[in-house]
């Protein structure tokens, strides 16, 4: 099972994102597949514009952190 857990407070905002969907075999799931390429594109995207973050990542696995008021956007989207 795959759980998200998001925390907003004023201009900071969390996700993190653990465990796999179990739609399908290791490797093959479509579901962690693509909850992978959502919280990455949002690393991608942290990474990029904005100084003030943090992240960690690992199999099954993403945490962001960030502070700014541009990145309620980029959050909500994920």
């Amino acid at each position: 099972m795959t759980t998200v857990t998001y925390f907003e407070q004023n201009d900071e905002i969390s996700v993190e994102i653990s465990g796999h969907a179990s739609h399908g075999k290791k490797g093959e799931d479509i579901v962690c597949s693509a909850i992978s390429m959502l919280g990455q594109t949002l690393l991608a995207y942290l990474n990029v514009d904005h100084d003030k973050y943090d992240y960690s990542i690992r199999e099954g696995y993403i945490w962001a952190y960030a502070k700014g008021i541009n990145v309620r956007v980029a959050f909500n989207v994920i």
